[in-house]
């Protein structure tokens, strides 16, 4: 959630004249209109950093070096400058906000290394199903060539049988097949003890996706109970003297409020745009390449008065 605007920073104001009456000389004294944001560039420093962060002061430097240059690469301008003991300072301030960002981090890593475990399981069960299907269908159509020469094999013997008997050759050559048969079985007795296993085996692995399907599915239901709801608040907020970060969760998250409070600080209001800088929300904006989009750069030309 980007900041909702606490309170509005004016560098400029209207030109004004005073008339002063002295000794009957009417004497016009006139205010020197500010310059503009885009006269001056704005010195800022690191201020106070909570540890809980878990972030340097080095790390937050560079993150608010990418965040000025998505403006001054947006304006050529140059429109700030990191300057140690400079009067303007960026705070991270650590609170509830950023506590409950932790705790859904954690739980939401908790909840993708199960999902993987999950996934995992469930890769190969499918590996195991899939190979005992494509077995249990050779091993059915191997005892169906088989029931279908036996049946051929048994109706010859009936045959002879009912002429008396067969010839010596012809005897032989059935006996190799009776044989031939008994040995078949052997190996298709083999096969089916051999399916039964992998079913087994897959029959167990169904048992252990149950069961992590159920864990899984509690822990979402608990991840939701507690972090389902919508909740809108402040991830940073300008002041006027200072900025003051209060939550993010990934360096990008950060680098992003930063480059949008910084528009506070060039006296920039909110903008339409979802995927704009100054939008007040974020969640459509690009976080891995942010820049300016034509409704930020507008504010900023009308800002500093330039068409």
């Amino acid at each position: 959630m980007y900041m909702k605007t606490i309170r509005k920073y004016n560098r400029g104001v209207g030109v004004l004249s005073l008339l002063v009456i002295l000794a009957g000389v009417i004497i016009v004294v006139m205010a020197v209109k500010p310059a503009s944001v885009c006269e001056q560039t704005l010195a800022y420093d690191v201020g106070s950093i909570n540890p809980k962060f878990n972030i340097t002061k080095e790390e937050i430097v560079g993150l608010l070096g990418g965040a000025e240059n998505i403006w001054e690469e947006g304006m050529g301008m140059n429109l700030f400058q990191y300057q140690p003991d400079a009067d303007f300072k960026i705070n991270l301030v650590f609170d509830e906000r950023q506590r409950k960002t932790i705790a859904e981090r954690r739980a939401r890593e908790f909840l993708e290394k199960g999902g993987n475990s999950y996934e995992a399981v469930t890769k190969k069960y499918k590996s195991l199903l899939s190979l005992h299907k494509a077995g249990l269908k050779q091993y059915n159509e191997r005892v169906a060539s088989y029931e279908e020469r036996l049946n051929k094999y048994n109706k010859e013997v009936a045959y002879y049988n009912s002429k008396g008997g067969a010839s010596k050759e012809k005897y032989k050559e059935l006996e190799n097949t009776r044989i031939g048969f008994k040995s078949e079985v052997a190996g298709l007795n083999k096969t089916l003890k051999e399916l039964n296993t992998l079913n087994s085996r897959v029959n167990t692995l169904a048992k252990e996706i149950n069961k992590v399907a159920g864990t899984y599915n509690t822990k979402v239901a608990q991840y939701n109970n507690v972090f389902g709801a919508s909740v809108t608040f402040d991830q940073g907020e300008y002041t006027g003297s200072e900025i003051n970060v209060y939550q993010f969760d990934k360096k990008s998250d950060l680098r992003l409020v930063l480059t949008h409070e910084f528009g506070h600080a060039l006296n920039l209001d909110h903008v339409e745009n979802p995927t704009s800088v100054m939008y007040y929300l974020m969640g459509k904006q690009d976080l891995n390449n942010p820049k300016l989009s034509s409704e930020d750069i507008f504010a900023l030309k009308t800002e500093c008065g330039i068409k």
